[in-house]
């Protein structure tokens, strides 16, 4: 075509929105290998991002050949609603569904592993699972004991003035410290039967949170399994 773009050939369109995507894709690899966090959040997010994109450039083709019209306005609508759900009203996270574990603060972060309710007596929280960074410890990890780090981070618009109420609510074997942006909120949260909710709605900032719990398993019998001494944790993050 002598270097001249044909849109109305499928291929080369094809060739070009591949060519165009290899650019944020490569961006979100580098992201995910510098800031040690999985790649599949990254990607959750720049999906979401595409999508509203996408939502506001059809609005503008819809307004641009109509003029002023209610499709434009419900497509706008649409895409400022998507943004929102996922950055502004955070709302609601379960454990298994994000956060990671590592044994440093510094990471990296593995995913989650979702493991058995280990007391079924315990008052369990709806819709959250026990995780933990294996399935059960190893024989060694029940006898010494450890110490791992979990991390979440998520996105808000609105700085901790414009959040009317952010909780965690966890329960633990053996216990946790929760830190917020760095801040130490909640300190040696021990196992218990019922929930333990964390209020730290103060702590929050503009754009991205972090949070941080750091776990601790006791030592066991010097016989001790990872069956005699099982661990994790399970929580709900609410913001709102």
């Amino acid at each position: 075509m002598n270097g001249e773009a044909d849109w109305s050939n499928p291929l080369y369109i094809i060739a070009n929105a591949i060519a165009l995507s290899l650019v944020p894709l490569t961006v979100i690899y580098v992201a995910a290998r510098v800031g040690r966090v999985p790649i599949r959040r990254l990607l959750d997010r720049y999906c979401e991002l595409l999508v509203s994109g996408l939502l506001l450039i059809v609005a503008w083709l819809v307004y641009s050949s109509t003029g002023p019209s209610w499709a434009a306005i419900v497509i706008v609508g649409l895409a400022a609603i998507v943004v929102l759900v996922r950055y502004e009203y955070t709302v609601t996270k379960f454990s298994g569904q994000t956060g990671g574990f590592s044994r440093n603060r510094e990471g990296p972060y593995d995913d989650p592993i979702e493991c058995d309710p280990l007391y079924h007596a315990w008052k369990p929280i709806k819709g959250a699972k026990w995780i933990w960074k294996q399935n059960k410890p190893s024989d060694q990890e029940a006898q010494r004991g450890q110490t791992v780090w979990h991390r979440l981070d998520f996105w808000l618009l609105r700085s901790s003035h414009g959040v009317v109420n952010a909780t965690l609510t966890l329960m633990v074997d053996d216990s946790v410290n929760v830190y917020v942006n760095g801040q130490l909120v909640e300190e040696n949260i021990r196992s218990s039967h019922v929930p333990t909710t964390v209020y730290f709605a103060p702590f929050l900032r503009r754009w991205n949170n972090v949070i941080h719990m750091e776990i601790t398993n006791d030592p066991g019998k010097e016989e001790a399994t990872g069956e005699d001494n099982p661990t994790g944790i399970v929580y709900v993050l609410r913001i709102a």
